[in-house]
């Protein structure tokens, strides 16, 4: 895919957060891991990460 999303926030994605009628893919957190905690969703340090993307398939 080509949104310029990061690795983390493509992995974060959830069916709720693609809307295939308008083409749309909203980020609104990542999902990332460490030893301490394994995998977990985590949202982005600014609000302004948070953003809708569009896309055409």
């Amino acid at each position: 895919m080509t949104t310029g999303a990061r690795r983390a926030e493509i992995l974060g994605l959830t069916w709720s957060d693609v809307d295939l009628k308008k083409g749309i893919i909203n980020i609104r957190h990542g999902l990332y891991v460490t030893k301490e905690q394994g995998l977990f969703f985590k949202e982005p340090k600014n609000k302004t990460s948070q953003r809708a993307v569009t896309y055409s398939i």
